[in-house]
């Protein structure tokens, strides 16, 4: 190839030697000029497979408009790029199958104290021992590990004794309590931290899941209802997923909204659910009895088939959680038809949560945002209660200094 190469350059230019070539084969110079020359080049080229061509193009000969020229580089066009026939292809692997995939990011959505973090912990529970799933056997032969990473539970009086409750090895689940960062501890953020989580996966190999609950508190300082934000967060998230070939599970709050889609009933942006591979919401069973609640699907990219939803009972008559046999036909969007009762006073749900923020003094405006979004609070709504209760605003300062929330004396 080489050889080929350094042919079409040397008939291309005009030396004493081509002309003597050229001579001695009966021919001018009108016969095999520079453009036939490239011709020539172009054909061959265009026959050859694809390894032939990188190694060749990896030469120092390059192609442009005029011809072959030995000492020009191609322009840098930014883009890195590789052909499908050189890629190995490859079956998705499970979590749990046909469920939860590994090296993806997978959303677990649904109100407050419907099971969510039970049902993320039963998981732990299954890998960290090796028992089957409610609908499958255990996909690994030997038994897993987990990293659970929580804004809002305590180790000491919920997590270890629901991982004792519900079977689980609690020598094979690591909780996460703080990030050592420039020489300080400090609160994990998923835009700045995931190098530390890089690191600590690569020393732990046998972690195959990364628990986030919720997932919204852990986001940074990204706008998580602005798409470009999300995205630019999740895209590093999900290739280190794929690297460590861990599944990324985030607990998430549904919003405050009103709305039959499921979809979009997440807290913040849709990237969160279009960038998972894998979403459920937990909801109670609009039909049923109080405890029993359905675990039903919201997309599921990388499944084989439909494996439809699940029946669970939460609470301590049923050891934390206890899955029923069979499958449930019950869309989540079906479920949203239904409206829990016990969110039906919104206002008012949203006003008591306001008269706790504010009741030991002024709060601001930015921080009042950022908690209303990490519990799941409609703006909206929050807005309302505001005006229902008389909240004062005023700036704390002067110019560049935040604005203020604080309670009348007769609201404390």
């Amino acid at each position: 190839m080489r050889k080929f190469a350094e042919l079409i350059a040397f008939l291309q230019h005009e030396t004493p030697q081509r002309r003597r070539l050229l001579r001695a084969a009966g021919l001018n110079a009108d016969d095999l000029s520079s453009r036939h020359c490239a011709l020539l080049a172009n054909h061959f080229f265009a026959v050859l497979d694809s390894d032939e061509s990188i190694s060749l193009w990896d030469q120092p000969w390059r192609p442009n408009d005029r011809g072959w020229n030995r000492d020009e580089k191609p322009p840098n066009c930014g883009l890195n790029t590789r052909r499908l026939s050189d890629v190995m292809a490859r079956d998705v692997e499970w979590l749990w199958h046909q469920r939860v995939p590994l090296g993806k990011l997978t959303l677990i959505s649904g109100d407050p104290n419907l099971g969510k973090t039970w049902t993320v912990l039963y998981m732990i529970a299954r890998i960290t021992t090796g028992r089957p799933f409610p609908d499958s056997a255990n996909p690994f032969e030997n038994r897993r590990n987990a990293l659970w990473v929580s804004g809002e539970d305590e180790d000491e009086d919920t997590i270890r004794p629901r991982i004792d409750l519900l079977g689980g090895d609690p020598t094979r689940v690591h909780s996460l309590a703080f990030v050592f960062h420039d020489g300080k501890e400090r609160t994990l953020s998923l835009g700045e931290h995931l190098n530390h989580i890089d690191n600590w996966l690569i020393r732990n190999p046998l972690v195959s899941v990364v628990a986030i609950d919720p997932f919204a508190a852990f986001l940074g300082k990204i706008d998580s209802h602005r798409n470009s934000d999300v995205r630019g967060l999740l895209t590093p998230l999900m290739k280190l997923a794929s690297k460590h070939k861990v599944a990324i599970i985030g607990i998430n709050h549904l919003s405050k909204g009103d709305g039959s889609s499921a979809m979009y009933r997440g807290m913040g942006s849709i990237a969160f659910v279009a960038a998972a591979r894998s979403s459920w919401m937990v909801s109670r069973d609009p039909k049923g009895p109080a405890d029993r609640r359905l675990f039903t699907n919201v997309k599921n990219n990388l499944a084989s088939e439909d494996v439809g939803g699940l029946a669970f009972r939460v609470g301590p008559d049923h050891n934390g959680i206890r899955w029923e046999d069979g499958i449930v036909r019950v869309t989540a969007d079906e479920t949203l038809q239904h409206p829990d009762k016990s969110r039906a006073p919104q206002r008012a749900e949203a006003k008591e949560w306001l008269l706790d923020l504010l009741k030991d003094g002024p709060v601001s405006a930015a921080d009042v945002w950022t908690k209303s979004k990490a519990d799941g609070m409609c703006e909206k709504t929050v807005k309302l209660a505001k005006k229902e209760l008389g909240v004062r605003t005023k700036k704390s300062g002067g110019a560049g200094e935040p604005w203020l929330w604080s309670l009348s004396k007769s609201k404390k």
